[in-house]
């Protein structure tokens, strides 16, 4: 796994999140963030566009108390140490707040 394939199961989580919500289905945000969804997974976008587009989503998720900061952590947190350990790279050290 990479960092990419750590973002394209995250990006699909939020695909079907989204596209399960009801209540603010035609704000402007929501709508975007599903625009940028269907971008990344059908586009080969490089890995850091992805990340900041995953960062912009996540942020609009948040907002509409879609997504529970804690809980992503800890969903997303094991993926991209997964993602870091087969690339070699070394898993960035934890900050307790």
């Amino acid at each position: 796994m990479n960092i990419k394939d750590a973002n394209i199961i995250l990006f699909k989580r939020y695909q079907i999140v989204l596209n399960d919500y009801k209540k603010y289905a035609d704000d402007e945000l929501i709508i975007r963030s599903k625009k940028m969804i269907d971008v990344v997974l059908t586009t080969d976008m490089l890995e850091d566009k992805q990340s900041r587009w995953l960062g912009f989503i996540q942020g609009v998720m948040t907002v509409y108390d879609l997504l529970d900061v804690d809980t992503e952590r800890n969903f997303s947190r094991p993926l991209f140490h997964q993602a870091y350990e087969d690339m070699g790279i070394e898993k960035p050290k934890s900050i307790s707040v």
